[in-house]
């Protein structure tokens, strides 16, 4: 590593439209010394710095880290949030993608700039970078997304047309304090105020500002929208209110051919345990021919905590640790921005299995070797190798079952708090459930699995929880994966990008409300994981009509009760299991 340099700049970058965009610039000191380097980007809607924070080791980190590989690096807050002045009219949009334009153009015409530029970003800001690789700026090279969603409905704000009403909420409470500079906002008492103050401080103003420049530019951020208001009318993927959020045009999937015809270099890394971010890295190594580093690991939102469900103990550090994980990212983007650098070629996607921690590379996904094997549910509770005889259960859905409010993979990305399934064995008493017999040998689970399902309901909608787990010789519990479906949305249809699975469009077109009483086929795709399950340990099914705590209620004002129905042609799931592993 090289040497930094602890000095840098903040300054506004005027737009196309005369909107002063807040930015910092951290040099390394070859570039003080009259070198031309290449230069790391990353543009947050969370302040690109503050002032008079307790904790500003984040940011010290990344200037080190960046500088410190000889890389310049340039943070931005985005269009009506932070110093920034403008309003932010949802996230991604396409005022927030031009304006990431006109900032590369102003990196490559820098002095210090080689001409060369990359971007990384987690979550939010990982959705940014990525966007930044689809503007076809000859001077993007190389972008890193990480915990990143390729999909933002589907991935993270309404997996299968439910509505991640927990999550959501203290988002957009957050961003909305965040926004304004006023804690007071999300705190409950004032004492909590002036500890979030205390630990939040200001947005950091540009050098020469007194402060009346940052307060001008909050007072515009009045105007921000209400995105909980936004996403909390919303029923169907195309709704009149994704139009007011430019959804889906703010996806990163939506601009798949944009990206691809730039060539730009991709290092995307997501988790099998933070929401949909593991479906996400997927989705974009199977739809995009880009050259490709992938990885998932089984991490927490950031890559912080280890978050294997094999794990006894909660909030235990990441494997490889996350300094580690930054590490590699700074000497990718080192090697990528180089004067000298030659064009990356292929795509490889690098995986974990829990239960083994071993790592694993594929070129292809599904990876050479996994093929599907199915179980059929039975009229007695079982998972069975052999088609089921005709039969019914009965489950009146409990509006009490969870995931674990708080610990799970959709709260993560909430603070980037560690994710921890406990023994769901109290959980699966309020589903419905199905076990298989004790394997004789172990069993790898990689992919998707895909749930196909007889059954009809007391109500005219409602949204199934579908639990993948496994079930050790003691009668311990273990989460492996889950799929979510709201029964309005139960139509399928082509996808905008590939998939290994059922697709669900949730348009208002293809709802359509259940018939009570009627049996119907409905058909899910979990999401993806990769899990070695020990010989004698069983493989259960555990299905709910709720999430309570974490996932907004469908169709629970009155009792509902479903019947699902057994047989050759009724009910089964299809694991994508490893041969021979």
């Amino acid at each position: 590593m090289k040497s930094a340099v602890e000095a840098g700049r903040a300054l506004y970058v005027p737009m196309r439209d005369g909107t002063r965009i807040a930015v910092d610039v951290w040099l390394p000191a070859e570039a003080v010394a009259g070198h031309r380097v290449g230069t790391v980007m990353r543009a947050t809607r969370y302040w690109r710095a503050a002032v008079g924070s307790l904790d500003s080791t984040a940011h010290e980190g990344e200037v080190a880290l960046v500088t410190g590989a000889g890389l310049a690096l340039v943070t931005v807050d985005v269009r009506g949030t932070g110093a920034s002045f403008g309003v932010w009219p949802g996230p991604w949009s396409l005022q927030e993608q031009s304006d990431l334009d006109d900032i590369v153009t102003w990196i490559a015409a820098q002095e210090w700039s080689n001409g060369r530029v990359g971007a990384h970003g987690v979550s939010y800001d990982g959705n940014t970078a990525e966007l930044i690789g689809s503007l076809g700026r000859p001077a993007v090279i190389a972008v890193a997304p990480r915990f990143a969603d390729y999909d933002p409905w589907a991935h993270l704000a309404f997996p299968g047309g439910v509505l991640l009403e927990s999550f959501l909420t203290e988002w957009a409470a957050g961003n909305r304090a965040l926004d304004l500079d006023a804690p007071e906002l999300v705190a409950a008492n004032d004492d909590e105020a002036r500890e979030l103050r205390a630990w939040f401080g200001h947005p950091k103003p540009v050098d020469g500002d007194d402060g009346s420049l940052v307060a001008a530019a909050v007072a515009e951020h009045v105007a921000n929208v209400d995105l909980l208001d936004v996403v909390g009318r919303m029923e169907a993927y195309d709704d009149e209110s994704s139009q007011v959020l430019g959804y889906p045009h703010s996806a990163p999937f939506a601009r798949r051919e944009q990206t691809e015809a730039s060539g730009t270099e991709i290092r995307h890394v997501g988790s099998w345990y933070d929401a949909g971010t593991a479906a996400g890295v997927i989705a974009r190594f199977m739809s995009t021919s880009n050259p490709q580093r992938a990885v998932i690991g089984a991490w927490s939102h950031g890559g912080q905590f280890d978050a294997s469900p094999f794990r006894r103990e909660p909030g235990l550090p990441a494997v490889p640790p996350v300094d580690e994980q930054r590490a590699d990212l700074a000497d990718w983007l080192e090697e990528r921005l180089a004067d000298d650098a030659a064009p990356m070629t292929g795509r490889v996607l690098t995986y974990v299995t829990v239960g083994t921690d071993e790592w694993r590379s594929t070129t292809v996904w599904p990876p050479i070797g996994v093929s599907a094997e199915r179980l059929w549910l039975t009229a007695d509770a079982a998972l069975a190798r052999v088609p089921a005889s005709e039969g019914s259960v009965t489950y009146r859905v409990d509006p009490e079952a969870s995931s674990g409010a708080g610990s799970n993979r959709w709260q993560t990305q909430a603070g980037q708090a560690p994710v921890h399934y406990a023994d769901r064995v109290g959980a699966d008493q309020r589903c419905v459930v199905w076990t298989a017999e004790p394997t004789d040998a172990p069993i790898v689970v990689t992919g998707s699995p895909v749930l196909h399902l007889t059954m009809s309901s007391t109500a005219t909608d409602g949204a199934v929880h579908a639990y993948l787990e496994a079930v050790d010789p003691g009668g311990k519990v273990v989460y492996l994966t889950e799929g979510i479906l709201r029964l309005l949305h139960r139509a399928t249809g082509p996808a905008p990008y590939a998939v290994t699975g059922p697709y669900h469009p949730c348009t208002r077109a293809l709802a359509a409300p259940m018939t009570p009483g009627k049996a119907e086929t409905v058909e899910l795709t979990l999401f993806p994981v990769s899990a070695h399950v020990p010989a004698g340990w069983r493989l259960r099914l555990a299905l709910a009509g709720a999430d309570a705590g974490t996932f907004r209620g469908v169709a629970l004002d009155e009792p509902a009760t479903w019947i699902v129905y057994t047989g050759a042609e009724s009910s089964w799931i299809d694991l994508p299991v490893e041969v021979g592993a």
